[in-house]
């Protein structure tokens, strides 16, 4: 009714509500109010069914009253004043009418709308976006009981191999991660038997990728590994370290209530000053425990390792070349800037939740297309949810920084571009713009 009074006067007010639902059916509900006094009224965005997309915003701010989202709001205004785009046209920043004014100025007031583009250049990062998420992926968040911090576990393997691993500990001619294997029968722990070794041995001293070998060695070792859990894993490593001598602390866990529980603290040769968790689990398979920051620190150096920029290729050896990721030099500084921040939101990406961060709907641009078209699994995007207020969809919105791209990779969906922000507006900004005029 206030919106009603002050357009009759002549004031063209905006209504900003907490999410393009609500606008929708307020100005759905209130319109016939509007028309009863030859007032005109429309919602930002309108419907994404027209070709003449543009020419249809245009109309709607062209309305005496109009509703939508602050994040709506405050991108048409900087399409308008950054890229020369018509979509406010002429229409002034007379009165602001915001519903749950608390929720928009406190809760969300530094709330920031970006205009991002798609840049070209920016697709040879997806290589090194599907660099760090082939090192990531299989890692998983855990608790731990002792602290209640989150640490992540990588991949899982069988524990012999994850502890040569962890501990760093070459293989040579001398020493294999089957000899701890082998301490079982020396001891006589009762873990497997002198032929099952010599069976596994076998099996991992055929050479060929013949199908034949590969089960011989699963079935070998498969055999051994069911009746090992982290009790005899325990042993079996505590035998292992009495046999190399004392190390640094190695800290061995099992999982309890879904938490990592100390399981008991032997000595393991290992020169680096570092701690080495481990978290034993059933079935012989055991996984390192790693802090978040130490596994984005050691995911960015190895990444580092496997990149070549364009500078220092030379083009007439190009196959010695084809295991790394090759760069254009113009990308150095963008690329080592970010790759601290791709790792951690690809680590960000697999602790994320569909059905509460985000959702896999149609993307928008879907909506222009035939019935066919429409349903096409390339039109399939993740949508992000406003799942800490309003939880609304927030279908013309993608996250930047990597996480849009990881959770496609995720998801195994079409990868998106990366794009780079062009400019932007925080809520109160958007808000201070009506101070010169009725106010807010």
């Amino acid at each position: 009714m206030f919106a009603a009074i002050q357009a009759i006067r002549g004031v063209k007010p905006d209504i900003v509500t907490s999410s393009p639902v609500l606008a929708d059916r307020d100005q759905k509900q209130w319109s016939p109010l509007y028309s009863m006094f030859d007032l005109t009224s429309s919602v930002v965005p309108p419907g994404m069914t027209h070709d003449n997309f543009d020419q249809l915003v245009r109309d709607a701010y062209s309305k005496d009253i109009v509703y939508g989202t602050v994040d709506t709001f405050a991108a048409d205004t900087l399409r308008q004043e950054f890229e020369g785009e018509t979509t406010r046209s002429t229409r002034r920043f007379d009165m602001v009418i915001v519903d749950e004014v608390d929720y928009m100025t406190l809760d969300n007031g530094v709330q920031i709308t970006f205009l991002s583009h798609q840049d070209c250049v920016l697709r040879h990062m997806e290589q090194v976006l599907a660099g760090i998420w082939a090192m990531l992926s299989a890692c998983k968040p855990i608790e731990m009981t002792e602290t209640g911090e989150i640490h992540w576990i990588t991949k899982p393997q069988h524990f012999h191999k994850t502890v040569v691993s962890a501990l760093g500990v070459p293989e040579s001619e001398d020493f294999s991660a089957l000899d701890i294997l082998q301490l079982g029968v020396n001891f006589e722990l009762g873990l497997c038997s002198q032929d099952e070794i010599d069976k596994v041995v076998q099996a991992e001293s055929k050479v060929g990728d013949d199908q034949d070998f590969r089960d011989a060695k699963t079935r070998a070792l498969e055999k051994v590994m069911t009746r090992t859990g982290p009790a005899e894993q325990y042993n079996l490593l505590r035998t292992f370290e009495e046999e190399v001598g004392e190390g640094d602390l190695v800290e061995y866990f099992s999982v309890v209530d879904n938490k990592a529980t100390v399981h008991g603290e032997i000595k393991a040769s290992n020169s680096s000053k570092d701690k080495v968790r481990l978290l034993l689990l059933e079935k012989g398979l055991a996984c390192q425990i790693i802090p978040e920051n130490d596994l984005i620190s050691r995911t960015v150096d190895r990444l580092k390792s496997k990149i070549k920029y364009s500078d220092e290729c030379d083009p007439k050896n190009i196959k010695s070349y084809s295991e790394f990721i090759v760069i254009p030099s113009f990308l150095k500084e963008y690329t080592e800037h970010q790759l601290q921040l791709f790792a951690e939101n690809a680590l960000r990406a697999i602790g994320m939740v569909e059905g509460r961060e985000y959702m896999i709907e149609k993307a928008p641009e879907a909506e222009t297309k035939g019935d066919s078209d429409k349903e096409s699994h390339q039109y399939d995007a993740i949508i992000p949810v406003d799942f800490m207020s309003s939880g609304v969809l927030q279908k013309n919105s993608k996250w930047g920084e990597g996480l849009q791209q990881f959770l496609e990779m995720k998801h195994q969906l079409a990868i998106s571009p990366l794009t780079t922000v062009t400019n932007y507006m925080s809520n109160i900004h958007y808000f201070q713009r009506y101070l010169s005029g009725k106010g807010i």
